[in-house]
């Protein structure tokens, strides 16, 4: 049986990891500017992108994912017989994301390092929703689109994943897909100014090439 010390780092380290918003750590030691000032003014991914261009936007990428991955195994490592801890440290560090207690609780979407919780607790759910964002972002070149779209399918990959694949005890599953849940709605709450500029077709359409802060600062805010 785990610890209570074991739970309780578990727990600590997963938020810490969430609040170490990359995006911004990159923007400030880089760039010398808080990616929060510019652009949509979200500390994500999308902004990064749109800001600075696609090298550092990719190393943002990477690393956020990596962190909600490594948040899921070290909860899974420390406490192995508690079903609800790699779910628990999940919702922790996309929490820490959102709310970074290193940044005041200004933090992003959670997107990204919600793509790495997911493919820490179950990985084939998590790469159907990344080749589905990859496909739609391409086709669409709208960000909120395959975010809100991966998100909606997330619950249903997850279920087939279930059936066809892990088939894991479902007393501990269930766990799993009630989080999935949760993440789905958070997606579309944290999206819900993007909805709006989507159905007024005002939302920006992705950028590969960097501009200046001060370009992006004049722009529709996104996110």
């Amino acid at each position: 049986m785990p610890t209570p010390i074991a739970i309780l780092l578990s727990l600590c380290v997963a938020y810490c990891l969430g609040s170490l918003n990359t995006s911004i750590v990159f923007s400030l030691v880089f760039y010398k500017k808080d990616i929060r000032t510019v652009g949509s003014k979200n500390a994500g991914a999308t902004n990064t992108l749109r800001t600075f261009g696609p090298k550092i936007a990719f190393v943002v990428l990477l690393i956020d994912i990596a962190k909600g991955a490594a948040a899921v195994m070290l909860a899974r490592s420390l406490c192995p017989t508690l079903a609800f801890m790699p779910v628990a440290a999940a919702l922790a560090a996309v929490a820490g994301h959102i709310l970074p207690v290193f940044f005041g609780f200004r933090g992003g979407k959670g997107v990204a390092i919600g793509a790495g919780v997911v493919l820490g607790l179950q990985w084939p759910a998590g790469l159907a929703c990344l080749v589905l964002f990859v496909i739609l972002v391409s086709k669409t070149k709208y960000v909120s689109v395959g975010s809100m779209s991966a998100a909606a399918a997330l619950p249903v990959f997850s279920l087939l994943t279930q059936f066809f694949i892990t088939k894991q005890p479902w007393n501990n599953y269930w766990w799993t897909f009630g989080f999935f849940l949760f993440l789905s709605a958070a997606v579309f709450y944290t999206h819900r100014a993007n909805i709006q500029r989507l159905k007024n077709g005002v939302e920006n359409k992705i950028n590969l090439k960097p501009q200046r802060p001060d370009e992006v600062s004049k722009q529709t805010k996104v996110g």
